[in-house]
């Protein structure tokens, strides 16, 4: 009997040993106790393209340890302490005390849950952003907001309400109008029109949007504009309810239905490895119209002629 154990025992060692030797590695389990938000930054161009993402990570943590986090990022940032976060493709390792950690991914090619389209015209002749600075006349602005189908989870889309918000300066815009239209989710239904918020914010007007989950939606504001200029617009996506995966499969949808929302996990915007998620916040800005300011300009021609003559000295 203690001779069959011996074998037993000794194959069990011999299997393990095979198993090393072949490169097989185990990672060690995060083992700090913490939840995550994710706030998601968009700069968006003037047409509306991505132009830039970063993900700022909040980790609220109640018990101090090692904690590996997950997302496809150019490059992070700890901005807690000086302490290195270990970068190893995908996965991003430190350690945290107890408290609240920070640090910041950078996304080279980030897909949001929605495409945005900005189109300005001038008197009926489309323009493009950059030669509104100062510019007088009949002045619409559209933002067309569609579901992305290059995005690969649905949820977002789904659950994210987006609020987007135009400022315009009373003194340079006149007989302001705003609308949105929300195109028909049903074959054989018509889009809904309804107007904006329109709000005094001193001296300024504040146009407010409210696009809902799972909608695509064309947001329009009409003005009379005399020397224009305009602030950055900013739209910000928020999830009315928890943001869970969507399956496709109409009997795990339904098993998912009467599951435990406890144990329903919240998705990650940037890793679906990611299983400490609680709240996910996008903030997406595009650049407004500028005009720019001469004495500003003047300093920086200064610098560059400057420069030029000091590179002159050594050709």
């Amino acid at each position: 009997m203690m001779k069959k154990r011996y074998k037993k025992a000794t194959a069990l060692a011999l299997t393990a040993g095979v198993i090393c030797s072949m490169g097989v590695t185990i990672s060690a389990a995060t083992n700090a106790e913490y939840t995550k938000n994710e706030n998601i930054y968009v700069r968006l161009e003037q047409d509306g393209q991505v132009d830039g993402v970063y993900v700022v990570n909040s980790f609220d943590v109640t018990k101090a340890g090692e904690i590996s986090d997950y997302g496809d990022y150019a490059a992070v940032y700890n901005l807690t302490n000086l302490d290195e976060i270990v970068s190893d493709k995908e996965e991003q390792t430190f350690e945290a005390e107890e408290g609240k950690f920070y640090y910041q991914g950078n996304i080279e090619k980030a897909e949001l849950p929605w495409t945005f389209e900005i189109v300005y015209t001038l008197d009926g002749d489309q323009v493009e952003g950059e030669e509104l600075e100062g510019a007088e006349g009949e002045l619409e602005m559209q933002i067309h907001i569609r579901k992305n189908p290059s995005f690969t989870e649905d949820a977002f889309f789904n659950t994210c309400l987006l609020q987007a918000t135009v400022t315009l300066d009373s003194e340079l815009c006149d007989n302001i109008a705003a609308e949105k239209t929300t195109l028909p989710t049903e074959e054989g239904t018509e889009p809904t029109v309804e107007a904006a918020s329109i709000a005094d914010a001193g001296g300024n007007e504040q146009i407010t949007f409210t696009v809902n989950p799972g909608t695509e939606t064309d947001l329009t504001v009409k003005t009379d504009v005399e020397n224009f200029e305009m602030d950055d617009i900013s739209i910000a996506g928020v999830p009315t309810g928890a943001v869970v995966a969507q399956d496709e499969n109409a009997e795990n949808a339904e098993n998912a239905e009467t599951a435990d929302e406890g144990s329903q996990q919240t998705l990650s915007f940037t890793s679906a490895e990611n299983k400490h998620t609680d709240h996910i916040v996008f903030a997406i800005s595009a650049p407004g119209v500028k005009i720019p300011d001469p004495v500003a300009t003047k300093v920086i021609e200064e610098k560059i002629s400057f420069l030029e003559k000091v590179k002159s000295l050594f050709e």
